[in-house]
């Protein structure tokens, strides 16, 4: 059996990577990762994001674009936080039109009949969403500015936020 060996010291950490024609899987638990190696990489904050598991094909590019704008934020790429939090709007969007047509009016996300028992929060959240979406166009109020880390960050963790609220009421109407 061929092996090949490669020796990387950084950081006082000794990497080696093993390539075998046998592949064995080895699960880390997220505590450990969080607590233990990813300090050991000089990760001082760490901030675990969970989306809820979707098995659907039509959900990959949505997953994707939340995962492009938290690389982004990580590598202070802010205008592409904000554009890729966009797309992911648009994406949940059209899987809304596609899946639930009911919980679509004019073309919008319709929140009320999301949210049939709660007025209040239908239009709280229909009023964040919207002006969630004005703040993430990339021209209007940013043409000329630098868009610096805390619009990334409200732009990211908001969009999330309301993406997760919406996958989280698709999945349980069904």
């Amino acid at each position: 059996m061929k092996q090949r060996v490669i020796k990387k010291e950084t950081n006082s950490l000794l990497l080696l990577k093993i390539r075998h024609l046998l592949i064995i899987d080895y699960t880390i638990p997220k505590s450990i990762w969080i607590e233990n190696i990813l300090s050991i990489l000089n990760y001082n904050e760490v901030f675990l994001v969970e989306i809820p598991k979707l098995n659907a094909e039509a959900w990959l590019d949505l997953v994707n674009y939340i995962n492009f704008s938290w690389r982004d934020l990580a590598d202070s790429d802010y205008p592409n936080v904000l554009a890729n939090c966009q797309r992911a709007l648009e994406k949940i969007k059209g899987i809304v039109q596609h899946t639930k047509p009911e919980f679509m009016a004019y073309g919008k996300i319709n929140f009320d009949a999301i949210y049939v028992d709660s007025e209040t929060s239908a239009d709280t959240i229909d009023s964040i969403y919207s002006k969630l979406w004005a703040f993430l166009q990339l021209g209007g109020r940013h043409i000329g500015r630098t868009i610096n880390p805390e619009d990334a960050e409200f732009a990211f963790f908001t969009t999330y936020k309301i993406i997760n609220i919406i996958i989280k009421n698709l999945v349980l109407k069904e």
